[in-house]
């Protein structure tokens, strides 16, 4: 297949405009939401919504009523999964919204 000389010196652009602007970091965020059901299983899936990841902090809405004991096992556990499934650097801690 010929590229066009303008299509090989757009995709140049382009490829250095997501490096300058950091662009490419936002792919793991977006990968987080939409796999969250399969990262997590049904049961926390249906307790916590990902909302979004600031500074490596994961924040959650909580979809069904708990206790703070609750929360505090769920926690721990989400963090096991997160941990497992993004590698142990990626999110550091969980906040609930």
């Amino acid at each position: 297949m010929r590229y066009n000389k303008n299509f090989i010196q757009l995709n140049h652009i382009l490829k250095n405009v997501l490096v300058k602007y950091d662009l490419n970091n936002l792919n793991p965020e977006r990968k987080l939401v939409q796999q969250w059901p399969d990262m997590v299983g049904r049961e926390l899936s249906e307790c916590f919504v990902p909302k979004y990841v600031r500074d490596e902090i994961l924040y959650l809405e909580i979809g069904k009523a708990m206790d703070n004991r609750q929360l505090k096992d769920k926690k721990k556990k989400l963090l096991q999964i997160l941990a497992n499934a993004t590698g142990s650097g990626s999110i550091k801690d969980v906040e609930f919204i």
